[in-house]
């Protein structure tokens, strides 16, 4: 149906019908396959393969696509749309856990460990603070939510690297940390395996939404293969040398704070955002815009750069893997290419798969041969 007399067309009202027996995106494909020009539609996923390689243009109706808005914060929720009015539920839950379970410990220990009742009353401090910023993003709404609790996170990822310093009790060593290298190692081996199974699960979802193209098929295909270059590159042997050096070391403390703490925010952040490439390139094989090609570089790139780090002080040598840093490189080569289209968005997501698939094959190889300690 056309009627674009509302909007001052003088074109005449029209009505097309053709019967199909099923929603199939395949229908609207075989109609409109030598259609060139605007295509006014609906929402219908049936029509996205139409508009991959730039022959129909899309005219969207805002009264169906504003169903997506909806999928979008399901799929990728922020401060601004996920709590609405139960922020404050949210911060007081967190807050309440944070704040508990460290006064639970001052209370437990008593006497009898003193290093950890020198450590834990600055440790209460510094959730203290952030608590108070986290109350107030409960309280507020959009940006000044978010705003509050991005200082509230950099609050209590900041008070390890300062040693959790307070005025008057002064701060903590390495020494006080009583870390169970063995524990934290299995424990953010076990969240990584989490991470790398929700991305595959949110790419499963999406293929299975959509028509069965050759495009979506290969974006599918780069997909799954990244994650499982993600999945050897942390686990062949990363992982293990890092578990034996904090399980044997001196001082774990210095070991969790760098290696299982920073690099490891690094490390689920590339595979959050990979994951969320993963989820627009099946979608939009022919093109992405900037955010979509940010997601598509800014997943692997954020992935070595925590994997590389991790890897550098979880062993004896002198600076982060050299694949690593090669296969940084090679994303940062791509990364004009990219922003300027001059691949489309599956082209470019291949590229970067292929570039931590690049990676894990080197550390294969190199790791494999005597004598040679990492790769």
């Amino acid at each position: 149906m056309r009627d674009d007399r509302p909007t001052s067309d003088t074109a005449p009202p029209a009505v097309w019908f053709a019967y199909s027996p099923d929603r199939k995106g395949i229908h609207p494909q075989t109609h409109l396959a030598t259609f060139e020009g605007v295509l006014q539609a609906d929402a219908y996923a049936g029509f996205h393969a139409l508009c991959n390689d730039g022959t129909i243009r899309e005219a969207a109706c805002w009264a169906h696509a504003r169903r997506k808005f909806h999928d979008l914060h399901e799929a990728r929720p922020t401060p601004l749309t996920t709590f609405g009015a139960r922020g404050l539920v949210f911060a007081a839950t967190y807050v309440a856990m944070q704040l508990g379970r460290t006064v639970f410990f001052l209370w437990a220990v008593g006497g009898d460990v003193p290093h950890l009742r020198r450590n834990f009353p600055r440790v209460l401090v510094w959730l203290t603070v952030s608590a108070l910023l986290w109350i107030a993003g409960g309280l507020a709404d959009g940006a000044a939510r978010f705003i509050c609790w991005t200082l509230a996170l950099l609050i209590e990822f900041s008070g390890p690297w300062a040693l959790f310093w307070v005025p008057g009790l002064g701060r903590s060593s390495l020494a006080d940390w009583d870390v169970d290298g063995s524990h934290m190692a299995e424990r953010c081996g076990l969240f990584i395996i989490i991470a790398l199974g929700e991305s595959l699960l949110v790419t499963g979802a999406t293929f299975a939404e959509l028509v069965w193209t050759a495009d979506v098929g290969a974006a599918f295909l780069s997909a799954l293969l990244g994650s499982i270059a993600m999945w050897w590159i942390y686990f062949d042997s990363g992982a293990e040398r890092a578990h034996h050096r904090i399980k044997h070391s001196r001082d774990p403390g210095r070991e969790a704070r760098m290696a299982y703490t920073y690099c490891h925010v690094l490390i689920v952040a590339g595979v959050i955002v990979g994951a969320v490439a993963d989820e627009i390139t099946p979608a939009h094989t022919a093109h992405a815009d900037g955010a979509g090609v940010a997601a598509i570089l800014g997943g692997p790139a954020l992935y070595l750069l925590g994997v590389g780090p991790f890897k550098w002080v979880s062993n004896e040598r002198r600076g982060p893997p050299f694949s690593h840093l090669l296969g940084l490189a090679l994303l940062a080569a791509l990364a004009p290419l990219g922003f300027g289209h001059t691949f489309s968005a599956l082209a470019l997501s291949a590229a970067t798969s292929a570039v931590p698939v690049f990676v894990a094959a080197w550390e294969c190889v190199v790791l494999r041969r005597p004598g040679v300690p990492a790769a």
